[in-house]
This record gives structure tokens, C-alpha cells and sequence, in this order.
């Protein structure tokens, strides 16, 4: 064999590499979430980091595995942006668009209604009673 056809062939192989590659990086980008129900709704506490945001996500099989998502955070440079919240998603969402919802602060939010004419202990009975209300 000469050099040249070496040459051909090493480029051949790379440009094989690149297209698997990139069908690998595509189908990530494009492929919707398994969601355990829809929708589904989680927390991400204050001080998380992304990665543990991304591992928690692992462990109830929202993703497969956690590095694309902590991959793609880092590429784009929002991995330290993430916003601590009540999310709820729905199937179909890729994971470009929960990473858009994360970093966005995209959370749900939740009314508490007090009857006019509530005594204080009712008001502190009915704060008591909301799961999605912290002391």
C-alpha cells in the first residue's frame, strides 16, 4: 500500500466516525424524553448543580444518561444558569427544550387562596396545609 492510499483511507474511516457521530449527536438532540406520565413534575432545589439536576433526571429514567445533558449545558455555557423550581413537563419535550425550561426558570407556580375574613390561625392553618409552601 502506498501512502496516499492510506491517506484515503484513514480520511474514509474519519469521515465514517464523523457521520456516526453526528446521527448519535442528532438523535439526543431530536428525540423526545421517556417521561414516567405526562406530565410530570420535579424539583430542583436551590444550591443543585446541573449535574445533579442531570443524575436525579438519570435515576427516574427521564434520560438515559446523564452526560449528553450535562454536555450539552456546558457546550452552550448554561450549565451554572440553572433555576430552582417546581417544573412540569410534557411528553414530547426534547432535551434542548427541558435545558431552554431549566435555565429559563420556566417553573410552575402555585396559588394559596385565603378566605376574607380569615383569622391569623386559619391564614397559618391553610400554609400548613400547602405541600408546595415552605416554612
Amino acid at each position: 500500500m502506498t501512502l496516499s492510499r492510506i491517506a484515503r483511507f484513514i480520511a474514509v474511516v474519519m469521515l465514517l466516525l464523523a457521520i456516526v457521530a453526528g446521527g448519535f449527536v442528532w438523535s439526543l438532540v431530536t428525540r423526545p424524553l421517556r417521561l414516567p406520565q405526562s406530565p410530570w413534575e420535579f424539583e430542583v432545589k436551590p444550591g443543585m448543580t446541573f449535574s445533579a439536576v442531570a443524575h436525579e433526571l438519570e435515576t427516574a429514567h427521564v434520560i438515559t444518561r446523564a452526560w449528553p445533558m450535562i454536555a450539552m449545558a456546558r457546550l452552550q455555557g448554561v450549565d451554572r444558569a440553572i433555576k430552582a423550581g417546581n417544573y412540569e413537563i410534557e411528553s414530547g419535550i426534547t432535551l434542548p427544550g427541558l435545558l431552554s425550561r431549566l435555565t429559563q426558570g420556566d417553573a410552575t407556580q402555585a396559588s394559596v387562596v385565603f378566605i376574607e375574613g380569615a383569622t391569623f390561625a386559619d391564614v397559618r392553618r391553610t400554609l400548613r396545609s400547602q405541600t408546595h409552601v415552605k416554612n
